[in-house]
């Protein structure tokens, strides 16, 4: 009996253990649950508010509220203590104990950093009301010559205390006499003034406009507009649309001056092909290449009118072969231009062969005809149409937008557009033929301008044979096991182009 009864004591017992263990672990469950609901409910609340403001709402309070504070003036009367504290100091202390007495004051203090900030305010109603201020051109010239270094001289010279302010927050003082340092923050010191002064007034977008067309030109997606320009560091997706028009029309007045200076221009293109995907394909929708024509004109530098224009100059069957085979001279002159071809890649990469800059421009003058204008000729992009060259039909259309291109440039300069108006065309062997033949097509039509007669002449360029060097000269420098400084394949590890083999120089781009 009692054995029966002490078992049943035990049972009890240890039943009311597990029930007392399972209500504490409910407890910790429904407490754990609880503070993650809290949790979740207090982030949710933090979310609405920055999808509302961009800042939650407490913070936007303490900037309205430090904002209005800093820049009021009170009216404060001093102590006879500290007033005679003061005199004392002018009386017998330096500078810098009068400077630490005064901030050591509140009220004084306060209203000096109101100065100090007024004086900001000031500065920066001047930059505003400046019309000629380096950040208000957004002209094509301003855009293409922009500089990091006029930002910075600005601000230096109309915003001296705002410069110091932000100086000193990015500079430690072991850093004060390093040059590299300071030269890597000019750009961000730059960034920072155009994105305030931008804030300040919208036209100020010097900054914003060169850094939305550097992201166009990297083919950026549409979200990264939307997601940077809110923080001022770049304009809008749609605002980078209209600089592109903007940008093409002042191309076009380039092409007009050119003209007007004399100088000619001919006209280039190729077609450009790329490949459009789809998410998802279907029986109806699937990858197909695109086939499209790009342009460009190229001012010329040169004039050679004074060569003949009797065609031919000489006949090819009265022509020995050893006119086309390098001679002896022809090889020394050869050797010559590529050691000094050699000698320019040494001195613009190698410190020691800095030394030889004045021999290097004296060698590139022995080169260099008399009378010769060596400057690089400007390349005008022209826009890419969606036409295919190896249509006639599409041709057509190509040779048409270049004869309305020079009608245009012409008239703009008060030239009259006449027979005797030549342009110079061409592109690789393939374009040369198509352009041709779409001439030859248009042959019975009644104006010049529907004949293409002022495209003349057409020539082929050997691009294709310049590849085919390039790629020759690419399969016998590569080397996987080269990886020393100015090696392709250090240059392929130092650039991460994952897809260079030594076989397809076109991976390597």
């Amino acid at each position: 009996m009692s054995d029966s009864t002490s078992s049943e004591t035990i049972s009890k017992d240890a039943m009311n253990t597990v029930i007392e263990q399972s209500t504490s672990s409910l407890d910790k469950a429904c407490q754990t649950e609880c503070q993650i609901l809290y949790n979740m409910k207090r982030k949710q609340c933090v979310c609405d508010q920055l999808d509302r403001n961009g800042v939650p709402d407490g913070t936007v309070s303490s900037l309205m509220n430090r904002a209005a504070n800093s820049m009021k003036q009170s009216v404060y009367f001093l102590q006879k203590e500290e007033i005679r504290a003061i005199e004392t100091l002018l009386n017998t202390g330096t500078v810098s104990d009068i400077a630490n007495k005064i901030f050591n004051v509140r009220h004084l203090k306060d209203f000096l950093w109101f100065l100090f900030l007024e004086e900001v305010e000031r500065n920066a109603q001047c930059v505003c009301k400046n019309k000629s201020n380096y950040l208000r051109r957004t002209d094509y010239d301003s855009l293409v010559n922009f500089d990091w270094c006029y930002i910075v001289d600005e601000m230096l010279l109309k915003q001296p205390l705002l410069t110091d302010i932000l100086l000193a927050a990015c500079t430690e003082p072991k850093k004060l006499g390093k040059t590299v340092h300071f030269d890597k923050i000019m750009k961000e010191l730059g960034l920072i003034y155009g994105i305030l002064m931008k804030r300040r007034l919208i036209t100020l977008s010097r900054v914003q406009r060169v850094i939305a067309m550097s992201l166009a030109n990297e083919k950026v997606n549409v979200k990264v507009y939307d997601r940077l320009q809110p923080l001022g560091v770049t304009v809008s997706h749609s605002i980078m649309l209209k600089v592109q028009k903007q940008v093409s029309s002042d191309i076009q007045k380039t092409l007009t001056t050119a003209v007007k200076e004399g100088k000619t221009f001919r006209l280039i293109g190729d077609n450009v092909n790329f490949m459009v995907g789809v998410s998802h394909e279907r029986k109806d929708k699937q990858s197909h290449m695109e086939h499209w024509f790009g342009s460009a004109a190229i001012i010329q530098n040169h004039s050679f009118s004074s060569l003949s224009t009797v065609r031919p100059q000489k006949y090819l069957h009265s022509m020995e072969p050893i006119s086309f085979i390098p001679q002896t001279d022809d090889w020394k002159t050869i050797k010559f231009t590529y050691s000094i071809i050699l000698l320019d890649v040494l001195v613009k990469h190698f410190k020691y062969f800095k030394l030889f800059q004045q021999t290097l421009s004296e060698l590139k003058q022995t080169l260099m005809p008399e009378n010769i204008n060596n400057s690089v000729s400007e390349v005008i992009p022209l826009p890419v149409l969606a036409k295919n060259e190896q249509k006639y039909s599409d041709v057509i259309d190509i040779m048409d937008s270049y004869e309305q291109l020079v009608e245009d440039t012409f008239l703009a300069c008060g030239h009259l557009v006449t027979s005797e108006t030549k342009v110079h065309i061409g592109g690789d062997q393939l374009t040369r033929e198509r352009f041709s033949g779409a001439k030859r097509l248009r042959s019975g039509a009644l104006t010049d301008k529907e004949k293409f007669t002022h495209l003349s002449p057409i020539t082929f360029e050997l691009f294709h044979l310049q590849m085919n060097v390039l790629q020759m000269f690419y399969k016998l420098l590569y080397n996987n096991n080269s990886t020393e400084p100015g090696t392709l394949y250090a240059e392929k590890i130092k650039l991460s182009r994952t897809h260079a083999n030594g076989e397809d120089v076109k991976k390597t781009l």
